[in-house]
C-alpha cells in the first residue's frame, strides 16, 4: 500500500489553483479553504491602490494536510502545472521539505542543526568538529 501526497513542482512556490480549492471547500467543511469577499485592486492613484466598489469571492487556505483525499485527487484532476502527486510507502513517516519553492518528500528523521551549521558540514567519516 502507499500514501499520497501533494507538492509544489515549480520553483518559487505557488498555492493551488482556485478550482482545486473550490473542489476542497465544496467537498468538506470550511476547515482549510474558507472564501472571503474582496474588493479587487482595479489601479493605482499616486502609489495608491483603487479598490472596485464590488465585491468578488476569493478562495483562502491555510495548512491543508498534504495527504487530504480531496486535494490529492483535485490535483491528480485539476491540476495541470505547479503541483504534482508523490506516492510512498504506507509505513514512512514523512515530511514536504522545499528548496526556492519546489517541494519535496523526506522520510521523518532527526537532526541536529549545531552539527550542519554553515561552514561545520563533515568532509569525511568521523570528521565532525
Amino acid at each position: 500500500m502507499t500514501q499520497e501526497i501533494a507538492i509544489s513542482d515549480s520553483y518559487g512556490g505557488t498555492t493551488p489553483s482556485k478550482k482545486v480549492l473550490k473542489e476542497i471547500h465544496d467537498s468538506v467543511d470550511d476547515e482549510f479553504v474558507w472564501i472571503e469577499d474582496i474588493h479587487p485592486v482595479v489601479g493605482f492613484e499616486d502609489g495608491e491602490r483603487i479598490l472596485a466598489d464590488e465585491t468578488i469571492e476569493s478562495y483562502k487556505c491555510e495548512d491543508i494536510p498534504r495527504d487530504h483525499p480531496v486535494l490529492v485527487e483535485a490535483i491528480r484532476e485539476l491540476e495541470k502545472t505547479g503541483w504534482k502527486v508523490v506516492e510512498i510507502p504506507d509505513d514512512v513517516e514523512w515530511i514536504v521539505d522545499e528548496y526556492d519553492g519546489k517541494e519535496w518528500v523526506a522520510e521523518q528523521h532527526e537532526t541536529w542543526p549545531d552539527q550542519w551549521e554553515y561552514g561545520n558540514r563533515p568532509t569525511g567519516p568521523n570528521q565532525i568538529e
